[in-house]
């Protein structure tokens, strides 16, 4: 059976970081779409956005391409805006795949909901772009993100992050976006995850549980899509058959 992928990315980056995944689904017979969010693309402008934008955006690209049936996957800090938009188009969705991703409460923003330390580190990077954007770190990026990946591979990757809109981290849901969609929901985790300390505060044991699901954890770390992509594929169509 094919399914219809919808890859939304994560912090700092398009919907190119998608390709590898994408080319594997695809050479199954799956259809995929992968966008690049506003004031993520080159020339964009990161000051002029909202996470409203990015909400509004997905809902748009369901519906301009008329999607259905969808496997729509978050990562990372797109958990926020695809639980909006699954709570505003439920009948175009089959199946919502959190991978190591946000699971948004009502009033909580990304930077509430991260350790402090992160809050801190993020708003002074923002500060310091002033205050509309900002990027990791490269030490963050080669030692929690890819720390998996040849050094090369870091390097390369690092360079093609993308300024992030700050708004899209200090914004926030409301009430009827926040609420846990009514559907079919798997969580996926990087096992070897090290963006978020393990413990309490690590993605399975607070997003899976805010969801009422079991994880499901694969050997990877965080932006495997970028360093196995096969095995995220895999796991994406493992998903969508649950």
């Amino acid at each position: 059976m094919s399914h219809t992928f919808v890859l939304v990315p994560g912090t700092w980056v398009g919907g190119w970081v998608w390709n590898a995944v994408a080319s594997h689904l695809e050479s199954q017979g799956h259809r995929v779409v992968a966008p690049t969010l506003p004031g993520l693309s080159p020339g964009d402008d990161p000051s002029t956005v909202s996470l409203a934008d990015a909400v509004q955006f997905l809902v748009s690209e369901l519906e301009r391409r008329d999607l259905r049936d969808v496997v729509l996957v978050a990562h990372d800090w797109s958990g926020i805006p695809v639980t909006a938009v699954a709570n505003r188009v439920p009948e175009r969705i089959a199946k919502l795949v959190y991978w190591s991703a946000f699971v948004p409460q009502a009033g909580e923003s990304l930077l509430d909901t991260v350790p402090s330390a992160d809050t801190e580190m993020l708003t002074r990077r923002a500060e310091e772009n002033g205050g509309h954007s900002m990027v990791v770190p490269f030490e963050r990026w080669r030692n929690n993100f890819v720390q998996t990946a040849p050094d090369a591979v870091r390097d390369m990757t690092y360079g093609l992050l993308r300024p992030m809109p700050f708004a899209y981290l200090r914004e926030s849901l409301s009430a009827a976006d926040a609420a846990t969609p009514g559907l079919p929901t798997t969580y996926l985790v990087s096992s070897q995850d090290l963006t978020l300390p393990k413990g309490e505060e690590w993605w399975a044991e607070k997003y899976a549980a805010r969801l009422d699901v079991e994880p499901v954890a694969f050997d990877a770390c965080h932006a495997a899509h970028l360093t196995d992509p096969a095995l995220v594929a895999d796991q994406l169509v493992t998903a969508a058959k649950a």
